[in-house]
């Protein structure tokens, strides 16, 4: 089993900023959210709440990511065991071990805030260093590893390039969670839209790191 890093423990008050952040940052994005809104919605009476806790809006980013990653990568750890144990896992299984733990982390709503939140934050380069950074993803870097050795006919440099792209593509999957219009004209029920995105995501991936041809 990888060694389990513990997460940060914040304040009551804190955590309601977090929870603040995260749903405002994932449904009107990093820049359009005042701090002094995440207090108001987080019921704090003070406007420089953030500052008070956080310092800044990098610090509420990293944050959020350090109240969130320890669980999702608790998660991740359970699928790093099962593909241990398969032997041989395929490509489609090393890339849901990426991103079943992303997609299965929702608020008490039901909602997929931190996927759409963390999505808008690793495509933007003043703020990802917190994601890229963090000390939560060992199991991350195991199944790239995997990954790696899985696709023997890839370069280092394309294999790189390839899962820069893969991500672009499951951003890209995560945006589309929980918007209402997704899927609609092909008349995919609401209930099963994120199960279709993440399947389409993983197929699409897949395809990219077995093809080998240049296009």
């Amino acid at each position: 089993m990888i060694g389990v890093t513990q997460g940060r423990k914040f304040k009551p008050s804190a955590m309601r900023l977090i929870d603040a952040a995260e749903r405002l940052f994932a449904d009107r994005g990093i820049d359009n959210v005042s701090l002094q809104e995440i207090a108001e919605t987080a019921g704090q009476s003070n406007k420089f709440a953030v500052q008070y806790h956080f310092k800044s809006r990098e610090g509420l980013i990293d944050a959020v990511f350090e109240a969130r990653l320890p669980e999702i990568n608790r998660r991740r750890e359970a699928h790093v065991e099962r593909l241990r144990s398969a032997g041989a896992p395929s490509i489609p299984d090393l890339l849901r071990a990426i991103f079943a733990p992303v997609v299965e982390q929702v608020d008490a709503q039901g909602k997929h805030h931190y996927a759409r939140f963390s999505s808008q934050v690793r495509v933007d380069p003043r703020y990802r260093r917190g994601w890229f950074n963090s000390r939560h993803l060992a199991a991350v870097t195991e199944v790239l590893n995997m990954l790696r050795a899985a696709t023997p006919h890839l370069s280092p440099a394309d294999f790189d390039l390839r899962m820069y792209l893969v991500i672009d593509i499951f951003d890209a999957g995560l945006r589309m969670i929980d918007n209402p219009w997704t899927l609609s004209e092909q008349d995919v029920p609401a209930v099963d839209a994120e199960k279709s995105i993440m399947d389409t995501v993983i197929a699409m991936s897949a395809a990219g790191l077995l093809d080998t041809t240049a296009v």
